[in-house]
């Protein structure tokens, strides 16, 4: 039977000459997989968080979709021509694949998503970008930290909390990027300006964070290309 959903598009791997395998966070149905034959004609509305819509077919017995029809019900043209925003794109969605598994969605999950992708097509803070989004997106997945008091000295990534307390931890971190975290946990993203070192060790200490909490998270390949794009 003929079914129509909405999608994130997150991965593309090559199947044949002319055939495609798509991976797309769906509306509907989670993160599904697709045999897109001929997709390779239609490269160019297949990229890294492209807002799609997927007619499809599948066998209840099978975790491969057949496409047969993939375009774009929004198109976000700032980040196909940005090299720094293809770069973000390419992080977010390798982000996406490592929380979410397949068949799992959620409709508030998937509007949060297409929410973030429009903004990033249109945001001129590139560098800041990513650590906002895994800051935001912590909160969907119930693993916010804790900001129970201010000023903290003290992050500690496995119990999930700043804290002045000294305890014997080695999942911690201190520093500058310590208070640039809690300042944009305490006051929802009205920060001042930080330095791009500062930047830098926020984010590498959030991945860190979902390492801790989020089982098989993987963005190593991604984050490397971060750092040589944006924080060199």
């Amino acid at each position: 039977m003929k079914q129509v959903t909405k999608g994130i598009v997150l991965s593309k791997i090559s199947y044949s000459e002319s055939s495609l395998i798509v991976a797309v966070y769906t509306m509907d149905f989670g993160i599904q997989s697709f045999l897109f034959q001929g997709g390779k004609k239609r490269a160019a509305a297949i990229f890294p968080l492209a807002l799609v819509e997927c007619v499809f077919y599948k066998r209840p017995e099978s975790d491969l979709a057949k496409v047969t029809d993939m375009s774009l019900y929004k198109v976000n043209h700032a980040i196909t021509f940005n090299h720094g925003k293809m770069v973000l794109a390419y992080f977010i969605a390798a982000v996406i694949k490592a929380c979410f598994k397949h068949g799992n969605h959620d409709m508030s999950t998937y509007l949060f998503l297409e929410r973030k992708i429009c903004e990033l097509n249109d945001t001129d803070d590139m560098s800041y970008f990513p650590i906002q989004f895994l800051i935001q997106l912590s909160d969907l997945l119930g693993i916010a930290p804790q900001v129970n008091e201010q000023n903290c000295k003290y992050f500690y990534l496995e119990d999930g909390e700043f804290s002045n307390v000294v305890k014997m931890n080695i999942n911690v971190e201190e520093g500058k990027h310590i208070s640039y975290l809690q300042q944009y946990l305490i006051e929802g993203g009205s920060i001042e300006q930080v330095s791009h070192e500062t930047r830098k060790q926020s984010l590498e200490t959030m991945v860190r964070y979902y390492q801790i909490h989020v089982p098989n998270f993987h963005v190593d390949q991604a984050l490397e290309v971060i750092r040589s794009t944006l924080y060199d």
